[in-house]
């Protein structure tokens, strides 16, 4: 679809879903994106408040229907509970494929300001936070990934993955049997920088796609990973001590950062593995 059809396709859907602006100009800008959404802001001529608006596109879990139940439903669950907690922009509207948020002009954190051990650890505490949020309303009560590794097994091109299936199928054994990374938690699943908004001094989170109950550990393995993809170098332990720092404070738990580091460790080739298949 071409980027004329795609700002069409937004402004018939955002006069749909707020009747209010059926008369409206409206002025749609492309926004960045990603591989499972297409992203736009959207204008009213002489309001200073805009609308933020994403277009869902097919992903992996299209193909599964234990994913897509869950994905459809918990994504809904965790925007709206986020956006009621003050932790994501505020929720406006919601169609099959389509969310409108308030716009954050802040817009998402850069890159670069990750020099900042400060922000590390403020950003651990913003995932602390997250997941400390009620564990009722999703639509299962097991770890996201559990399925979604099943669902890579299943898959009818398994066979030619380049991830051995044994290294799938033993990735649990990798894991930790007990701590608090292994706890069951509000997961976001795609936890990183470009996900995750500023308002003023506050950091918000946003794009619910992947989100879910899954285990702690995995959000923070999988923002350390994210990390090392865009530098070609893992966090420093600086940086990571700085992030767990944040997170146990915003949970309240008074736990060894050393310990919980090492927990975290044990689910980075799970994380490595679900966004490799998802991208």
């Amino acid at each position: 679809m071409s980027v004329e059809d795609l700002i069409a396709t937004c402004k018939e859907k955002v006069r749909e879903l707020m009747p209010q602006l059926a008369e409206t100009e409206l002025i749609v800008t492309p926004q960045h994106g990603g591989y499972s959404a297409d992203s736009f802001s959207v204008r009213i001529p002489g309001q200073e408040a805009a609308l933020f608006m994403r277009c869902q596109k097919s992903g992996p879990e299209d193909s599964d229907p234990v994913l897509q139940r869950r994905g459809s439903h918990d994504q809904q669950h965790m925007r709206q509970m986020m956006s009621s907690f003050g932790l994501g922009p505020r929720a406006l509207a919601t169609g099959a494929g389509f969310n409108i948020d308030a716009f954050e002009e802040g817009g998402a954190v850069d890159f670069l300001e990750l020099k900042d051990n400060a922000l590390w650890e403020k950003l651990g505490g913003l995932l602390g936070k997250i997941h400390d949020a009620p564990l009722e309303g999703f639509s299962a009560q097991t770890p996201w990934v559990d399925d979604y590794l099943l669902a890579i097994l299943n898959a009818k091109d398994a066979n030619d993955f380049s991830v051995p299936r044994e290294s799938i199928e033993n990735a649990k054994s990798r894991w930790p049997i007990e701590g608090l990374a292994m706890t069951l938690v509000p997961s976001h699943g795609d936890f990183h920088v470009g996900n995750v908004l500023q308002r003023g001094e506050e950091l918000l989170i946003t794009d619910f796609e992947n989100s879910g109950l899954n285990y702690a550990g995995y959000d923070v393995a999988f923002f350390f990973y994210q990390y090392f993809l865009e530098s070609d170098v893992y966090p420093r332990l600086d940086q990571r001590e700085a992030f767990a720092r944040g997170y146990l404070a915003a949970r309240g738990r008074d736990e060894n950062v050393h310990r919980f580091l090492l927990q975290v460790e044990c689910f980075a080739p799970k994380a490595l593995l679900t966004e490799g298949f998802a991208g």
